[in-house]
């Protein structure tokens, strides 16, 4: 291979290797945005148990702990998405 050929060769791979990171960061926008709209959504069911648990106190209980497991779930995903996005961040700056 010749000089003019490798030369070509780094700045093929080397624009390649930019889309790549260009679609990652892409990517995890979209990892977050998904997210949040999960976690709100999550918080929303959760609202609407706790009201369905006044109106139905046979089932308040039940209704009550999945009002709760949600709201759980929705706490989990946030601090998932932190990690997610701190790691991320992270990996950005050693390139």
């Amino acid at each position: 291979m010749t000089t003019e050929e490798m030369t070509a060769w780094a700045a093929r791979l080397s624009v390649k290797a930019a889309r790549a990171r260009s679609r990652s960061r892409s990517l995890q926008a979209e990892v977050a945005k998904v997210t949040r709209e999960v976690s709100e959504t999550e918080e929303a069911m959760a609202l609407t148990l706790d009201r369905m648990a006044l109106q139905f106190p046979g089932h308040a209980g039940r209704l009550r702990g999945m009002g709760q497991a949600a709201r759980e779930h929705t706490a989990l995903e946030r601090q998932r998405l932190q990690h997610y996005l701190g790691a991320s961040a992270g990996k950005g700056s050693a390139g």
